[in-house]
């Protein structure tokens, strides 16, 4: 009796570790797989020899150079300083003393008069010596353009009577050169440099505008400008303005001419073969079920007008299809595999990240021997790097 106990519990537990065993090894009857694709980020870069005809799959594409010239335009801007109230100035110059009669302190203050009634101060003259030639600065006493004395305006002889502290002296005085940068009061209006740049950058844009309006006139159907850096357009200009900053008018007025050249291309065209290209290669190295997802983004970049060759930057994300096809292939590539196996496989090769898998109840961590027994359920696709 108690051995046959035992020997029923034995089998029991025979009995229990062979299910485990055979739940653990053999494939359920039915799974389902829910899982989510994860695009990939494509980029691409092509280098095209310009030609007189296209030959793609060379990486030959024929190129035009379009021209243009715009008229001479102008542009007037208003000054943005109606009442610039500006204070008279004095104006400056030099003076030369020479044959003096005695030497001059630095201490003693110079005042010459003159015949017009202008009075020129010496400033910080320093030692000035006898029966030597000595340069000082000067300016008029009175602010004004009155102050703005020609060359030698004064020259001859001058007397400086004695003080208390100083004995007198004579000397040779004259000046040069002109004194300049005497101003009379103004309280009016005045031009800024940024009135200036304004006028001059409104007179770029209108001619910008005109000049690219001409040129896409001159497209093909399919045709697109290369880049040339950061503009599409190789431009030399001649401007001039009839005023500088600070100069005292209500307005200025900036004349200019624009010449322009730019390089175009069949963009259309080329665009297609990429697509075709860059798609054969995603197949090859991601598989034959990756599809583009969104628009494809290209940069053509010449640098410039003179240039043999541009560049051709593609950027675009692709991710796995989940049509019939798509599907197929999943549940074929997972068949028989147990969960893990199928989690890491999906994400390799498919780059889709597993959501949910339920095999069906009873029996097996497996899933299905047969593709057919596997149902994929597949989510939208997911950014890069999700």
């Amino acid at each position: 009796m108690v051995l046959s106990t035992a020997v029923a519990l034995i089998l029991v537990v025979l009995l229990i570790l062979g299910g485990i065993w055979l739940y653990g090894l053999l494939p359920a009857t039915a799974a389902s797989v829910t899982i989510v694709p994860v695009r990939q980020q494509v980029v691409r870069s092509y280098t095209f020899t310009r030609a007189q005809s296209d030959d793609f799959g060379n990486h030959q594409v024929a190129t035009r150079v379009l021209s243009y010239s715009t008229p001479k335009r102008s542009k007037t801007v208003q000054s943005s300083i109606a009442h610039a109230n500006i204070p008279a100035t004095r104006a400056k110059g030099k003076l030369v003393f020479s044959s003096v009669s005695r030497d001059i302190q630095p201490d003693e203050a110079l005042l010459i008069h003159t015949s017009s009634g202008l009075d020129l101060v010496v400033i910080n003259h320093g030692l000035i010596r006898s029966h030597a030639s000595t340069t000082v600065d000067a300016m008029v006493e009175q602010a004004g353009s009155q102050g703005n004395i020609p060359a030698h305006f004064v020259d001859g002889f001058y007397a400086a009577n004695g003080t208390s502290t100083s004995a007198s002296f004579t000397a040779y005085i004259s000046n040069p050169a002109p004194f300049t940068g005497g101003a009379d009061a103004y309280n009016g209006p005045e031009l800024t440099q940024e009135d200036v740049n304004n006028a001059q950058q409104g007179l770029m844009q209108q001619l910008q505008q005109e000049v690219k309006q001409h040129l896409q006139a001159q497209l093909h159907p399919g045709e697109d400008f290369l880049s040339l850096g950061s503009d599409v357009l190789d431009c030399s200009v001649q401007m001039q303005a009839n005023h500088r900053a600070g100069d005292h008018s209500s307005n200025v007025t900036v004349t200019g001419q624009l010449s322009c050249k730019a390089v175009v291309y069949d963009a259309q065209a080329l665009r297609r073969w990429v697509e075709q290209d860059l798609q054969q290669q995603v197949e090859h190295s991601l598989g034959a079920h990756f599809g583009r997802v969104g628009e494809l983004q290209t940069s053509a970049l010449l640098g410039l007008v003179q240039a043999p060759q541009f560049l051709l930057i593609v950027a675009g994300q692709w991710a796995l299809q989940l049509d019939t096809a798509g599907r197929q292939a999943v549940a074929q590539s997972i068949a028989g595999l147990s969960q893990d196996e199928a989690q890491a496989l999906i994400l390799k090769r498919f780059h889709a990240k597993t959501r949910n898998m339920q095999l069906a109840p009873l029996w097996g961590k497996h899933l299905p021997a047969s593709a057919s027994a596997i149902t994929i359920i597949g989510l939208p696709s997911l950014p890069p790097d999700s």
